[in-house]
């Protein structure tokens, strides 16, 4: 399994065994109040099953791994797919 990425998300801060969130802080590094995507939705936009993108997860921009969630942040994965380069 690929790296967890919470470490890297502003505004988080663990309470006992669970993560938990600063909204203000998360929206803000979000770029917005957009959700993170799931990866039945990055599978729909990419045309791809979602074993695919479970698989390349860290190949993707965007990726954050959540304890077992695997989400993406909608702002760098459509930047990433506006430039043209996605294959």
């Amino acid at each position: 399994m690929g790296r967890l990425h919470s470490s890297m998300i502003p505004g988080t801060f663990r309470l006992g065994r669970n993560l938990r969130f600063r909204r203000a802080v998360i929206e803000e590094w979000l770029g917005g109040t957009s959700t993170l995507l799931k990866l039945e939705e990055v599978s729909e936009i990419l045309r791809v099953n979602t074993s695919w993108v479970y698989t390349r997860a860290d190949q993707i921009p965007g990726v954050m791994r959540l304890a077992y969630y695997v989400r993406f942040k909608p702002s760098m994965l459509l930047a990433f797919l506006n430039e043209g380069t996605c294959q």
